[in-house]
């Protein structure tokens, strides 16, 4: 039944996309929208072909995609052992819980310049931002799993003499990976936003830097070609970590 209504589901959200797309060539082509504003999908279309063809838009994917993935690397290193740390640690949580707020409230982007500053002018500043975009939410849901574990588990282990090291990694990570996955899920849509953010700034090649060019010579449908990529992107790793989600999920014990 559960695979009846995933697949259920999957034609409803795929029927969807498929509604609007008809719908906004129609419109498109009554001339009901402003071609200025938003191209039609036919006119996407052509524009992806055409930077294709120029070799423009494989190698922005190529730049934008190192540029997120060595950002979330980084935020994996330290989001994760950070995350069980605070977690187990119910003094150093108190003490580190109102720097964790403040980060967490502070808008992302006003803080970009200072990476600019720091880092200079180049694909290290983008990095560091979609580093600290995207950190929190794996901190912060990495934590929260931690503090739920069995404490049934943790009595055994520690009456076989399991040092911290062997729990963290034995019992605290393996119990804590569906909320992880679920933290980074949220964290991916934010290290995107953060990789566009830095390319539209100071980036020389990239997706970020395809759309500030393309919007700076009105070329709207360059644009949406650049917003799609990233978005497509998105999707298809938020999607791959459902899954992981739901296999951990259904992995975990009940009373975990």
């Amino acid at each position: 039944m559960r695979a009846v209504a995933l697949s259920r589901d999957r034609a409803i959200s795929a029927a969807s996309v498929v509604g609007l797309l008809v719908a906004w060539q129609a419109l498109a082509s009554a001339h009901l929208l402003p071609a200025l504003w938003i191209s039609s999908p036919g006119d996407v279309i052509g524009a992806a072909g055409r930077l294709v063809g120029q070799g423009e838009l494989a190698q922005d994917i190529v730049v934008s995609t190192r540029t997120y993935f060595i950002g979330m690397a980084w935020v994996l290193a330290v989001g994760l052992p950070l995350g069980v740390i605070v977690g187990w640690y119910d003094d150093l949580r108190a003490a580190a819980w109102p720097f964790v707020s403040a980060l967490n409230a502070v808008p992302r982007v006003a803080l970009f310049p200072l990476f600019v500053l720091g880092l200079g002018i180049g694909v290290r500043s983008i990095e560091a931002m979609v580093f600290f975009s995207a950190l929190l939410p794996v901190v912060l849901n990495t934590a929260s799993g931690v503090t739920q574990l069995d404490p049934a588990l943790l009595r055994l282990a520690r009456s076989f003499g399991a040092s911290d090291r062997q729990v963290f990694r034995t019992i605290a990570l393996p119990s804590a990976l569906p909320l992880t996955l679920a933290g980074l899920r949220l964290a991916t849509g934010r290290g995107l936003i953060g990789l566009v953010v830095g390319e539209l700034w100071v980036g020389q090649s990239g997706l970020g830097y395809l759309v500030a060019s393309a919007g700076q010579r009105f070329a709207t449908a360059e644009l949406l070609v650049g917003a799609l990529c990233v978005t497509a992107a998105g999707v298809a790793i938020i999607q791959g970590l459902r899954g992981l989600e739901r296999r951990f999920e259904a992995w975990r014990p009940a009373h975990a």
